[in-house]
């Protein structure tokens, strides 16, 4: 037997590399993040340069708009920044500031030794103790214009209470004079005889009635312990009636003055001056597209006048917008008809599946 060659490929022998050398890339690198930051710290140096430029152009602006009386005759020594520290820096800056506030309100009250103005409290200026020296003097005039006008209208209120309660008792001194004619008695007394004959529990009520009258009048006597609890009763009742019917009672407000009568409040809102330019203008902002019309004909026929369900489906428009349209269209459409023949079309296909399904069975 011959013994099988073993496979050997032929493998093309390649040379090893030798490894890159990485400083070259590392120099790249940190010459590109030192060019970097140069930029960084360029950019940052523009920014503060800028910043400068922008608070000294609103000084100037601000300079410039104050009023002459309000500039400093003396000019403003100019000042070296460049060998002073921060601290010093912001020190001068706001000392500055604090002089402008003090000439702004240099006016309103009297300066200190030092320059500054007395404005911590307003009590320190002169123009409240002014105010307070106004009001003293015309105080007394305004308490007693609010008194004579109080005074005025109690008497009003005195006067109409009155003229009310004179109105009041003629007035039931008229009616009870029409009610206690002899003519109106006897009428009164032939219709309850009537009604009180057909309906007997009328009268029984009515006998009721009277009796609790005599009852709280102290006309009659209890004969028993039943009679008193009774006549307990009828008062208890009579008193909680009395209680409900003050309790109901609106007392109206008391009749407006000439001054106020006078005051009135105009209100414009919703005004319509020209209806038709509205209507116009309304019209070509709500525009209904046929898509849209077939697809609220449709809901509308599947739910009729659920409005807000149907705006679901109208992604433009709104409730308000699809009543509107109902309303507007409803003519044209008529969409009653319409209801009408889809039930009797609904109707008629559950009869033919009815017989469908018999004719199955």
């Amino acid at each position: 037997l011959q013994q099988e060659s073993m496979y050997n490929p032929q493998v093309e022998a390649i040379s090893p590399t030798l490894p890159s050398d990485d400083k070259d890339e590392k120099s790249s690198k940190d010459e590109l993040l030192q060019s970097i930051n140069t930029m960084d710290r360029e950019i940052a140096k523009l920014e503060s340069q800028i910043n400068k430029l922008q608070r000294t152009q609103q000084k100037l602006e601000f300079e410039a708009k104050k009023p002459p009386e309000e500039k400093s005759s003396t000019p403003e020594p100019s000042l070296d920044f460049r060998h002073h520290s921060i601290a010093q820096i912001i020190y001068a800056e706001n000392r500055k500031k604090a002089e402008g506030a003090h000439t702004l309100l240099s006016k309103f009250g009297a300066l200190l030794d030092n320059g500054s103005p007395l404005y911590n409290q307003p009590s320190d200026t002169g123009v409240f103790h002014e105010n307070k020296r106004r009001f003293i003097t015309f105080k007394k005039r305004l308490v007693l214009h609010f008194k004579r006008r109080q005074h005025a209208k109690r008497i009003r209120e005195r006067y109409l209470t009155e003229r009310y309660d004179q109105m009041m008792s003629t007035w039931v001194k008229k009616m009870e004079k029409v009610e206690g004619s002899a003519k109106r008695r006897a009428r009164d007394a032939k219709l309850r005889e009537n009604f009180e004959k057909i309906f007997p529990e009328l009268k029984k009520h009515r006998e009721e009635k009277e009796r609790q009258v005599m009852n709280s009048r102290g006309v009659s006597y209890a004969r028993s312990e039943a009679d008193l609890e009774q006549i307990m009763d009828g008062l208890h009742e009579q008193e909680e009636e009395d209680k409900k019917m003050r309790r109901y009672a609106v007392i109206p407000p008391m009749m407006l003055d000439a001054r106020q009568r006078s005051l009135r409040f105009l209100n414009n809102n919703g005004l319509m001056e020209d209806s038709k330019a509205e209507y116009q203008e309304a019209k070509l902002s709500n525009i209904w597209t046929e898509p849209e019309k077939a697809i609220f004909k449709e809901k509308y026929l599947q739910h009729p006048k659920s409005f807000a369900f149907i705006a679901t489906f109208l992604e433009r428009k709104t409730l308000t917008e699809c009543v509107h349209y109902y309303y507007m269209s409803k003519k044209k459409e008529n969409y009653k008809e319409l209801l009408r023949k889809q039930s009797v079309k609904r109707k008629k296909m559950h009869r033919v599946r009815k017989d469908e399904m018999f004719q199955r069975n």
